[in-house]
């Protein structure tokens, strides 16, 4: 039987919210008030169909260039320097995980501006551990869809999905009701949804997560060793 496991980066395998906290000390460290980081960014933020648009440093540094006199270049290394560490924001059970599964079964499917998350994921040195690595900025249910190859799943392979966000859950389950769906509940976590009938399970880290995976995989071939009887 086949088995494919569908990850989340931001706050499921990446300490997002302690990245974004440095990145942005890191822009404040070159004379960048922190009010003026924080309203350009949250400018950027609104002008979006839904209300809110993936993250783009480059908008980000021309919104703070109309406000401040600032010397682009020097702004511009300090941050690629930042982004080049990324690889600590890793969550401590995260390469654990992957080594756990086979890497031809394992997959990213993360939300974002696709520059900017190439780069996240690049630096965080985590590609070597998956067979693909998909970044949308629409419906993540389109990045499965990617993976599946078609709008079914075949019935001889179990499908995880894991996010943080109980609304990808959702968008997921809705369209592939065979998907296992996990909501991963970090307490480093930047959001605090609630699970919801979309998301089969909650989990609060990797580690509970593989534990959960290996007792399905196991429950499994014990039904398919009992019908083989």
């Amino acid at each position: 039987m086949g088995m494919k496991i569908i990850l989340d980066f931001d706050d499921v395998i990446f300490n997002t919210r302690k990245f974004n906290s440095d990145y942005r000390r890191a822009f404040c460290a070159q004379g960048i008030p922190e009010d003026v980081f924080d309203e350009c960014y949250h400018q950027l933020s609104i002008r979006g169909r839904s209300g809110k648009k993936p993250y783009d440093p480059q908008k980000h540094l021309g919104e703070i260039k109309l406000r401040l006199p600032i010397d682009e270049k020097s702004v511009r290394r300090a941050i690629d320097a930042f982004l080049r560490g990324a690889d600590k924001y890793l969550f401590s059970d995260a390469v654990n995980f992957f080594k756990k599964f086979n890497k031809k079964d394992l997959y990213i499917v993360s939300y974002g501006m696709k520059g900017y998350q190439d780069i996240k994921i690049k630096h965080a040195r985590v590609q070597k551990y998956f067979k693909k690595v998909i970044i949308l900025d629409g419906f993540k249910s389109e990045g499965v869809k990617e993976i599946v190859g078609a709008d079914k799943i075949k019935k001889d392979e179990k499908f995880f999905f894991m996010d943080d966000r109980a609304e990808w859950a959702e968008d997921v389950k809705k369209r592939y009701p065979r998907v296992i769906t996990f909501l991963v509940k970090r307490r480093e976590g930047r959001y605090n949804d609630k699970k919801n009938r979309h998301c089969d399970f909650e989990v609060k880290n990797l580690k509970e997560a593989a534990k959960l995976i290996e007792k399905l995989e196991k429950s499994n071939k014990s039904e398919e060793g009992l019908c083989a009887e």
